[in-house]
């Protein structure tokens, strides 16, 4: 992916009464040398043009709060910001946590849409745990993309939201005004829980991808480090083992891997199927169950399976 198709694509989002912002998360790594670091944005535009996103959980710890900057007003070009902030959140592709969470577009000024974002913090909250979910971060706007289709009122007055793929590209959302009341739906309640646990299993993902199992039928092979849809992916198989009672997370975990390393009808087979059924009623562990299994034993588990030559 090139850093032009962003341009090419807040170009044709844009519409000429729309401001262009930034938003940044300063809990990721970009030294304040950087050109992009939020104090070098605030000297190179102004402090009129940076607004701090108030999140509920950290108003105690202010600078480490998303930041929102206004690159350009309506009817300004940015091209040459623009360009470096692609390049940038490309190079942040196998990172966990990204610096450049995305390109919003809106008619609203700087302070209605930092209070507009902080908001939205508090209508999605996970399952469990905090009160407060940062849906904001790429990955997690990735998985809200995919779970919820429609997503044009959550956004809203954001016309528009780019942002950057696990996979390397650049994907855009149309956000549009809304007459009825905001309804969000169970599961993305319980997508913003299991956020955590997807990252980490896309990190792992990269890592066994630089080496991936001679007798793996999908063993990754693109351009990127991920396949598309990837975040999505996980997240369903994350779903999928819940659902069958598979409730501990490490041996969830440990299942996603391996149906996405050594193949994903990996329960069909019967020895799997009785390790999975024997870790369900916590008589055993998977992760130490499939620890006893050898490379010679996973090809065989793969030489009984159907053929799979793409991803469900």
């Amino acid at each position: 992916m090139k850093p032009e198709y962003l341009l090419d694509l807040v170009a044709q989002a844009r519409k000429p009464d729309d401001f262009l912002y930034l938003l940044l998360d300063p809990l990721a790594n970009c030294g304040p040398e950087h050109p992009l670091s939020i104090a070098a944005l605030t000297r190179q535009l102004g402090v009129e043009a940076v607004e701090c996103v108030m999140r509920d959980d950290l108003a105690h710890l202010t600078a480490e709060c998303p930041t929102l900057v206004e690159l350009a007003a309506p009817g300004q070009p940015a091209d040459t910001l623009l360009q470096l902030t692609a390049v940038h959140a490309l190079s942040e592709v196998d990172f966990d946590r990204r610096h450049v969470c995305g390109w919003l577009l809106s008619e609203q000024p700087l302070p209605v849409i930092a209070r507009h974002l902080a908001a939205r913090c508090l209508t999605m909250p996970p399952v469990a745990g905090p009160a407060t979910a940062p849906w904001f971060e790429p990955l997690r706007l990735e998985l809200l993309h995919a779970t919820m289709l429609d997503i044009s009122d959550v956004l809203w007055p954001l016309s528009a939201w780019l942002y950057p793929t696990a996979c390397g590209t650049f994907a855009c959302v149309q956000g549009r005004a809304f007459a009825r009341d905001l309804v969000i739906p169970h599961a993305v309640r319980e997508l913003q829980y299991m956020a955590p646990q997807v990252r980490c299993l896309l990190g792992a993902w990269r890592l066994l991808n630089q080496s991936p199992p001679s007798y793996s039928p999908l063993a990754w092979k693109g351009p990127s480090s991920l396949p598309p849809q990837a975040p999505f992916h996980v997240y369903q198989l994350i779903v999928a083992a819940w659902a069958r009672g598979l409730v501990d997370l490490d041996d969830a975990s440990c299942l996603v891997l391996h149906q996405i390393m050594i193949h994903p009808r990996l329960l069909e087979h019967p020895t799997i199927q009785h390790d999975f059924n024997q870790a369900v009623a916590g008589e055993c562990r998977l992760v130490s169950r499939f620890a006893t299994y050898s490379d010679y034993d996973w090809s065989k588990v793969v030489a009984a399976l159907p053929q799979s030559r793409s991803y469900p």
